[in-house]
């Protein structure tokens, strides 16, 4: 995996918990900011918006869910 994606990769894992905890309206850009440790144009570098951000961070909270709610059935 290249570095660009490893970085938007994590970038996703630590907005996901925001997203979920706050939604999309409550998780401003300085808090994924902080999270991640990037500014704002090192997450629009990966990222078209905080809509599209928020709507991968969704699907890979929603994923790792699946995978690990599995286990337990």
């Amino acid at each position: 995996m290249r570095k660009g994606e490893q970085t938007r990769q994590e970038i996703i894992r630590e907005a996901a918990p925001i997203f979920n905890q706050r939604g999309y309206e409550g998780a401003a850009l300085s808090d994924l900011m902080k999270a991640t440790g990037l500014e704002k144009g090192g997450i629009y570098r990966h990222f078209e918006s905080k809509q599209q951000l928020a709507a991968e961070a969704f699907d890979y909270a929603r994923l790792s869910f699946t995978q690990h709610s599995g286990r337990y059935r």
